[in-house]
C-alpha cells in the first residue's frame, strides 16, 4: 500500500426551474407568482490527500474552492389589493364568497404585477486538515479542522402598495453567505469480533452570518383594513359592517436573516451492540451547548404589544428604541442542552413460519427555547411592561420530555408482504415544535399526540 492516497475532482451543477405560486389572504391582497426562469450554476474544485507518516499515524489536508450563482430572469408578481378593486375584501364579503374557489389563480385579472428579477454571486475557499491513528487494531484516534461555505440567498421581492397613497413600497430579502470553522476530536473503536462499536467526539463549530429562517416582518405598508378592539375583535358599525380605516400593518415572509455569530460545541457518546445473532441494542447520549456570541442588536418582534403594552403601530417601527434588544448570549432555537436515546430490537425466527420483527425505542430531550428571543432571559435587561408572572403566557421556552414508541411487524419467508402493529408517543407528551404568540396567547404547531394503528405492505 503507497503511502500517500489522494482525490481530485471538479463538479459542476446547474438547475433551471419554472415557478407558479399563489398566495391568497381571504380578506385583502392577493398575490400570484410566475418565475419562468430561477437557476442555480454551482461549481467546485476540491483535492485531499493522505499521508502515512507511520504505520499508525496518518495526516490529511484538503481543500475546496467553490462559486455559486443564484438568478431569476423574467419573473412577474401579480397583485391584487382592496385599493384597486381586484379583491373584493372587506367591502364585499358576500361578492368574495361567491367567486370561484380558484378564482384568483388566473393572472390575467391580477390589476398588475411587478418585476422580481435578482440575482446574487458568491465564491469561497475552505480547507481541512486532519490527524488519526491507530491505537490498537480496534481504536483510531482523530481531530481535525476544517471551514465550511454555504452560499447566499436572492431570497425574494416584495412589492405592497400602500392603500392610502398609492405609493409602492419595494421589499427585498437578500441573505449573505454563512462561513463556519469546525474542530473536533474523538474516538472510535469495536470490541466483541466487531459486535460492540463504540464512538465519543468533541467538537466546536464556529459561525459567522449564520443563516437563521423564521416568519417576520420584513417592513410595513399602510391598507385598509378593519379597526379592532382592545381584544383584537373588530368594531361592527350600525349596519353590522366592520369599520374600516387605514392602519398600519406588517408585510409578513418567511425569510432568512444573519446571525453575526454563535457557537454550537458539544460532546457525543454512542453505541450499536449486538449482544446475540437477533438483537440488536444502539443507544447515544449528547451535550451541547448553541449560543449566540456576537452582539446582536436587533428590532424585538415577539409579541412586543402585549410585551411592552404598545400599539401594533409602535410595535412595527424599526426605529422604536423601547423595542431595541441585543441577543447575545441567546440559545439557538430547539436545541436541548442534553439528549439520550435508546433502542431494541429482537427478531423471532418461525422457519418456515416466517419473522416477528420487534422494536422498542425511548428518547429524552432536555428542555430547549423554540425560538431565538429567549424571553426569560430578558427580564430583567427590558422594559416589559407586563409582570415577570404573566410571561408565563409567552414564554418560549420548552419543557424536557421523553418519548416512547414501539412496533411489531410480521413478515413471511419470502419477504413479500409485512403486517405491522405500531404505538408513537405512547406517554402521549404534548411537545410544541414553533411558536409565536398575538396579543398575548400562545399558538404554534405541536407534535402528534399519541397514535397507534397498524399496517399492511406489499414488496413487489
Amino acid at each position: 500500500m503507497t503511502d500517500l492516497t489522494w482525490i481530485v475532482g471538479v463538479n459542476y451543477f446547474h438547475e433551471k426551474t419554472t415557478t407558479l405560486g399563489y398566495y391568497d389572504n381571504p380578506m385583502d391582497d392577493k398575490v400570484f407568482w410566475d418565475q419562468p426562469d430561477r437557476s442555480t450554476d454551482a461549481f467546485a474544485f476540491f483535492a485531499q490527500a493522505t499521508y502515512k507518516i507511520t504505520p499508525k499515524l496518518h495526516a490529511t489536508l484538503g481543500y475546496r474552492f467553490s462559486d455559486e450563482t443564484k438568478e431569476d430572469k423574467g419573473g412577474r408578481s401579480y397583485r391584487c389589493s382592496n385599493a384597486d378593486g381586484c379583491a373584493p375584501g372587506w367591502f364585499n364579503r358576500t361578492d368574495l364568497n361567491n367567486l370561484p374557489a380558484d378564482y384568483f389563480e388566473d393572472p390575467t385579472i391580477y390589476a398588475s404585477f411587478f418585476e422580481n428579477d435578482n440575482k446574487g454571486s458568491w465564491t469561497h475557499h475552505d480547507f481541512r486538515v486532519g490527524l488519526d491513528y491507530d491505537l490498537s487494531p480496534d481504536t483510531m484516534l482523530y481531530t481535525y479542522l476544517a471551514s465550511g461555505f454555504k452560499a447566499g440567498g436572492i431570497g425574494d421581492v416584495f412589492e405592497v402598495v400602500n392603500d392610502r397613497t398609492s405609493e409602492v413600497n419595494r421589499f427585498e430579502t437578500q441573505f449573505d453567505p454563512e462561513e463556519v470553522l469546525t474542530w473536533e476530536i474523538g474516538a472510535k473503536s469495536s470490541f466483541f469480533d466487531n459486535s460492540l462499536n463504540l464512538q465519543a467526539a468533541f467538537f466546536y463549530t464556529d459561525y459567522t452570518d449564520m443563516q437563521y429562517a423564521s416568519v417576520g416582518s420584513i417592513g410595513n405598508v399602510e391598507r385598509l383594513s378593519a379597526v379592532e378592539d382592545n381584544d383584537g375583535r373588530p368594531i361592527l358599525d350600525g349596519s353590522g359592517n366592520p369599520v374600516l380605516d387605514y392602519i398600519n400593518q406588517p408585510v409578513i415572509a418567511y425569510y432568512t436573516q444573519n446571525v453575526p455569530g454563535s457557537t454550537i460545541k458539544g460532546i457525543e457518546l454512542e453505541f450499536d451492540w449486538k449482544p446475540y445473532p437477533n438483537g440488536r441494542i444502539t443507544g447515544y447520549v449528547t451535550w451541547t451547548e448553541a449560543q449566540v456570541t456576537d452582539d446582536w442588536f436587533t428590532k424585538w418582534d415577539y409579541d412586543a404589544e402585549y410585551l411592552f403594552d404598545i400599539s401594533y403601530e409602535d410595535s412595527l417601527n424599526p426605529e422604536n428604541p423601547l423595542l431595541q434588544t441585543n441577543l447575545k448570549g441567546n440559545d439557538l432555537a430547539m436545541t436541548p442542552k442534553f439528549t439520550a436515546n435508546l433502542s431494541y430490537t429482537h427478531s423471532f425466527d418461525f422457519g418456515e413460519y416466517g419473522f416477528i420483527h420487534s422494536w422498542f425505542n425511548v428518547s429524552w430531550k432536555d428542555k430547549s427555547y423554540s425560538t431565538v428571543w429567549n424571553v426569560d432571559k430578558h427580564l430583567d435587561d427590558m422594559e416589559f411592561a407586563i409582570s415577570d408572572e404573566a410571561t408565563r403566557y409567552i414564554d418560549d421556552s420548552r419543557d424536557s420530555f421523553a418519548m416512547f414508541n414501539a412496533s411489531l411487524k410480521y413478515e413471511p419467508q419470502s419477504q413479500k408482504w409485512f403486517a405491522e402493529a405500531f404505538i408513537s408517543n405512547a406517554s402521549d407528551e404534548t411537545v410544541q415544535h414553533w411558536n409565536s404568540t398575538s396579543k398575548g396567547f400562545a399558538k404554534g404547531s405541536f407534535g402528534m399526540p399519541r397514535y397507534y394503528g397498524a399496517k399492511v405492505g406489499f414488496n413487489f
